[in-house]
C-alpha cells in the first residue's frame, strides 16, 4: 500500500464539456483549483485493499460552466461527493466514472512545482500567466 500525498493533474470529460484543474492531497488533506475558477477541497485516504477514499467539495463561483450539466449559476455553488475510485486511478492514471455526474475523470501525479496552481494563489498564478502569454501571441502577431 503506498500513500497518495502529492500534486496531481485532474483532467474530467462530462456530457457537456471537459474541464481541467490541479489538485494537492497532503497528510489526507485536498486542496485544488480548475481553470474555470472552481475550488476544491476534501480528504482522501488509502485504504486497505489499495482504493482510495475520496470525500471533496467543489465550490464554484457564478458563471461557471458545469460540465456535467452544461448550465452556469449565478450564485457561488457547492458540491459534495464521496466516492471510492480503484487504487490505479492515482498509481497510473487510470479513468475513473463519477456515479450521478456522467463524468470520466482522470488523475496523473505531475512534479511538486505544480502544487502552486492548487493553492490559494492557484487562479491568480494562472490568470498571470494566460496574461503573459497573451501578451506574447500579441507580440508575434506584430511581427
Amino acid at each position: 500500500m503506498t500513500g497518495i500525498d502529492g500534486v496531481y493533474s485532474v483532467v474530467a470529460s462530462g456530457p457537456a464539456g471537459g474541464a481541467a484543474g490541479v489538485i494537492s492531497i497532503s497528510n489526507g488533506q485536498i486542496t485544488g483549483n480548475d481553470t474555470a475558477g472552481a475550488r476544491y477541497g476534501g480528504t482522501a485516504s488509502r485504504e486497505p485493499d489499495s482504493s482510495v477514499k475520496l470525500d471533496v467539495t467543489m465550490t464554484t463561483p457564478p458563471g461557471v460552466f458545469h460540465i456535467w450539466s452544461g448550465t452556469t449559476g449565478e450564485t457561488f455553488q457547492t458540491r459534495s461527493i464521496q466516492l471510492t475510485v480503484p487504487g490505479d486511478a492515482f498509481d497510473n492514471g487510470k479513468a475513473v466514472d463519477v456515479p450521478g455526474y456522467s463524468m470520466v475523470v482522470v488523475f496523473r501525479q505531475i512534479p511538486a512545482d505544480f502544487g502552486v496552481f492548487a493553492g490559494e494563489q492557484g487562479i491568480s498564478t494562472q490568470i498571470k500567466i494566460l496574461q503573459a502569454v497573451e501578451r506574447a501571441w500579441a507580440s508575434h502577431a506584430e511581427e
